[in-house]
């Protein structure tokens, strides 16, 4: 009988240990890459690990009144500072803090994104560098800065 009860006692316990599942897991790589091989089930799957970053039910939209809270951290350290979704969750857009720097060359490369164009900006207008990747079911398109280390800056998903 003590054995049985002791046994219970150690399987609640592990039980309510607070671990992140694989869907809550999120980092830039990942939010990157799992639209570009999966496509539209891609874009869902981040969409709902995104409205579990942000705390929300999955389906709600995530909106500069849902961000008004403290930045949100990613798996690998990367803040995010907005991200918006549209109604249908179609289309995804997440912006990053400028530290930590991700190079966005190096996050091009995870997905085979093509360098667009490059802005070099002004006193009034922060210049910029765009490479987009493009399939038949997703666009992803990745702004950085332009100069210097080329932080990515804003990632844009789009179901085809």
């Amino acid at each position: 009988m003590f054995r049985i009860s002791a046994l219970a006692v150690f399987l609640v316990s592990c039980n309510t240990h607070k671990t992140k599942s694989a869907s809550d897991a999120l980092d830039t790589q990942s939010l990157i890459r799992v639209p570009a091989q999966r496509g539209a089930a891609g874009v869902d799957q981040v969409t709902s690990a995104l409205q579990a970053r942000y705390g929300v039910a999955s389906g709600t939209p995530l909106s500069p009144f849902v961000n008004s809270k403290a930045p949100v951290s990613l798996d690998d350290g990367a803040v995010i500072v907005q991200t918006v979704t549209n109604p249908d969750a179609r289309d995804v857009r997440v912006d990053l803090a400028a530290k930590p720097c991700l190079p966005v060359a190096r996050a091009a490369e995870w997905i085979g994104a093509k360098r667009m164009l490059a802005t070099a900006g002004s006193d009034i207008v922060t210049g910029h560098v765009d490479y987009r990747f493009d399939s038949a079911e997703v666009r992803i398109d990745l702004t950085g800065e332009y100069g210097g280390e080329e932080c990515l800056r804003v990632i844009e998903i789009y179901k085809q």
